[in-house]
């Protein structure tokens, strides 16, 4: 499973938004480069970054071909993410964040437990780092119970996910939900009979810091 498809098709498309990412940029696309499995594509988005990571990202484009960089204008985290499902070409679509680390089986191991389960979107459990909380968020595995903790919570990790291109090319994020767009796209997804999975081992490490939307908002 480490071989990059040598056809028109594609398995992964790696959706990576990017604003002032350049602190810990470099570690979320190293993590996603070390993959075992290899055939994906990164999409990457900047949207109006000040720092430094158009330049970081510029040098990572020209040493991997599977990066595609469109930097532009700041807009929001919705559109920056329907734009990357706009140029998503492969079969499904991995979410990533700048300041997260994927384990290097993530894909390996969500692609097999997605063919196992026949479900439609994927998540995994996530080691909290970075700060004093260094918890296992342990997310819920079938589809009814997932279903169910809805009701209450967020049921994904969302820059753990891997979601079927397809589908969410329809259903999309919605930019008036701002800051709460993953689980505005859950209920969308449950509502139009979405199968649901998480995989019972952590494939993520999630970092805690001040400066991450969920920690400002």
């Amino acid at each position: 499973m480490n071989k990059v498809s040598g056809g028109d098709t594609l398995k992964i498309s790696v959706g990576l938004p990017v604003y002032n990412g350049e602190q810990y940029l470099a570690e979320a696309l190293d993590s996603i480069l070390a993959q075992t499995f290899a055939d994906f594509e990164i999409i990457v988005i900047d949207d109006g970054s000040t720092d430094g990571s158009v330049g970081l990202l510029q040098k990572y484009e020209k040493c991997d071909k599977r990066i595609r960089l469109v930097a532009r204008e700041n807009r929001n985290l919705a559109t920056t993410l329907n734009d990357s499902i706009d140029l998503a070409k492969g079969e499904w679509i991995a979410r990533m964040d700048q300041d997260d680390i994927a384990l290097p089986h993530r894909f390996e191991r969500q692609l097999e437990w997605l063919e196992q389960t026949g479900a439609d979107i994927c998540g995994s459990w996530v080691q909290r780092f970075g700060s004093s909380d260094k918890r296992v968020v342990r997310l819920r595995q079938t589809d009814e119970a997932i279903k169910m903790e809805m009701l209450f919570c967020s049921p994904f990790a969302h820059p753990s996910v891997m979601m079927r291109t397809a589908l969410v090319k329809r259903l999309r994020y919605d930019k008036a939900w701002e800051k709460a767009e993953d689980y505005d796209l859950w209920e969308r997804a449950a509502e139009a009979g979405w199968r649901m999975t998480n995989v019972q081992e952590v494939l993520l490490l999630y970092r805690v810091h001040g400066s991450q939307i969920s920690t400002i908002t």
